[in-house]
């Protein structure tokens, strides 16, 4: 947020708020949007030295800088119960979680101090700004930022504009100064204060780093602690060991409690953009990295609600992806050359460090993979490599495939090949996906003492014509080269008579495309319906008659249908 930050926007309290008033919906940053954190039904309980809220009210709090809708229920000095508006979920928010400018706001809302009060954090003068529509805005006035028409405050997360002619009065006030700095702003004012301090104990010394390590523990930035304390030791390897290793161990906690914070917000996230599955991987890394922390316990007990809502979603994904990959790996079979000489077997190899080769295959083992590439062996350490391809190196010339092969293609391998796509695109094993693939038009209806609660099919349903490729489908006659019978008047020929691999050279890409999902259908999926319509160049006569300049008459297949007649269309999911 910039510092044309607005009005509107920038609601950050309303009143001077009594110890025990009701928290409403004026009395935080207002913001129209909404992101729900998933359809997960599960509700966190038994957090310890919890405060009653009375009577709690809906409001909007930004939790890790998303705007959630929900009420408050209960509070600590460590955080609060909030539960959502959009879904019937309570989860617990550590105040740390919250927007600075609205957590101070919210916690002399609910009267936190009083229950737990706060420690010897600094106070910073600032100026408190109320307007002329009795709201108000707190922060730290910039003097050199004024200009004519509008005051600029500072908070720790953005610069507020006020505008001028809406300020009925500013007094002063103190706040945190969390809550007007940044930790990296605070660093850079303690780490100028100790650089002009006393020359015992600036940063040419093993005190001063000592000081701004501490000061940096306090700041919660365990990198800059690190840092320093490690200046501190390089100095004077001997300089006061038992607070050394006191501190170092607190650096350690905070490092620690930075990556579970850091895992609890990409979840947060995951789960906010309903990228369920990324969000189970990092349950699962909190699980393993930190398994007693506070937020393994919460999202461990949110697991099985999202393992279900991730396992709905997946298998819908899974239909999608199956007819997405289902005419890329077409594309990808009419647009890649093969080779008319003996196939050898050959590696695409990825390693870690974003190198792949490519080569003829030697030898493999447990330890390692050795590839050929011209004259040259290539010896690669498994221990390196990401992922390796199969594919089939030819030393003959290269061609694309026939009609008869795509058509063998489409109609039999093109199905595991799917399979394996769309199960490296979930992160899902291959029988995952046949499992969901196979579900996908099963309908359950459960009937139970609430009533009758009818499920829904997960099955799209498509549609593709075999077009002009009607005449190669099971059933269609084309019309066949015809002699004169003997003695006729009139002589029949079929002076179009064509070999369907020349015939399928001509088609364009998006028409072979068209003809070989029609085929691909019909093999692998499930039909719904086969219907015939009249083609739409013949009408459904199939062809037309002529009469030569001799007086013979010959009959002309149509160009399109090729004498089929009509134009076979397939429904199928």
């Amino acid at each position: 947020m910039g510092r044309e930050t607005s009005i509107y926007m920038a609601r950050l309290e309303r009143a001077a708020p009594a110890p025990n008033r009701r928290l409403a919906k004026g009395d935080i940053m207002r913001r129209t949007l909404l992101i729900p954190i998933g359809s997960i039904l599960l509700m966190l309980l038994g957090i310890p030295g919890i405060a009653r809220c009375e009577q709690a009210k809906e409001t909007i709090v930004n939790i890790g800088g998303v705007p959630q809708k929900g009420a408050i229920t209960d509070f600590d000095s460590s955080g609060f119960k909030f539960k959502l508006s959009d879904v019937d979920l309570e989860i617990y928010v550590k105040w740390d979680q919250v927007d600075p400018g609205e957590r101070t706001v919210l916690r002399n809302s609910l009267g936190v101090d009083k229950i737990s009060p706060g420690g010897a954090e600094s106070k910073v003068s600032c100026q408190r700004v109320e307007l002329t529509n009795g709201e108000f805005v707190v922060g730290l006035l910039l003097p050199d930022e004024e200009i004519e028409e509008a005051y600029f405050l500072k908070r720790s997360n953005t610069t507020i504009r006020v505008e001028k002619r809406n300020v009925r009065q500013i007094t002063e006030v103190s706040l945190p100064e969390t809550d007007v700095y940044k930790p990296m702003e605070l660093y850079d004012r303690a780490k100028a204060q100790i650089e002009g301090g006393a020359a015992a104990e600036n940063l040419s010394t093993p005190a001063g780093h000592y000081k701004l390590a501490l000061r940096c523990a306090e700041l919660a930035l365990p990198a800059k602690a690190e840092e320093h304390l490690k200046k501190c030791v390089i100095l004077d390897e001997k300089y006061q060991p038992e607070r050394v290793v006191e501190l170092s161990a607190r650096i350690a906690e905070l490092h620690k409690k930075s990556n579970v914070q850091k895992l609890d917000a990409e979840i947060s996230a995951s789960v906010n953009a309903k990228d369920l599955g990324a969000a189970l991987e990092s349950i699962n890394q909190l699980l393993t990295d930190h398994p007693s922390s506070k937020e393994a316990a919460n999202w461990k007990a949110l697991k099985p609600g999202i393992e279900a809502e991730w396992e709905k979603m997946a298998k819908g994904r899974v239909i999608t992806l199956y007819h997405v990959w289902m005419e890329r790996l077409i594309h990808k079979a009419l647009t890649t050359q093969v080779s008319d000489g003996a196939q050898k077997p050959g590696k695409i190899v990825r390693t870690k460090i974003g190198v792949t080769y490519t080569g003829d295959l030697l030898s493999e083992d447990d330890a390692k993979i050795v590839l050929k590439a011209n004259d040259t062996e290539i010896h690669i350490n498994k221990a390196e490599i990401v992922e390796i391809q199969d594919y089939s190196a030819g030393a003959g010339k290269l061609r694309y495939r026939t009609l008869a092969e795509c058509r063998a293609y489409v109609t039999n391998p093109i199905a595991g090949e799917i399979r394996a796509a769309t199960a490296n695109d979930l992160k899902v094993s291959e029988a995952f996906v046949e499992e969901a693939w196979k579900e996908r038009a099963r309908l359950v209806i459960e009937v139970g003492s609430a009533g009758v609660k009818t499920g829904s099919r997960t099955s799209i349903e498509h549609e593709v014509s075999y077009g002009p490729g009607s005449w190669l489908a099971a059933g269609a006659a084309a019309i066949a080269p015809a002699a004169a019978p003997a003695g006729a008047a009139a002589a029949i020929a079929s002076a179009d008579a064509v070999d369907p691999e020349e015939w399928w050279k001509a088609l364009s890409i998006n028409t072979k495309v068209q003809i070989l999902k029609a085929f691909c259908a019909e093999a692998i999926m499930e039909v719904t319906k086969v219907s015939e319509v009249s083609c739409p160049s013949c009408g459904g006569v199939g062809g037309t008659k002529r009469v030569g300049s001799d007086g013979k008459v010959a009959i002309t297949s149509c160009g399109y249908c090729r004498g089929a007649k009509t134009i076979r269309k397939i429904e199928y999911r």
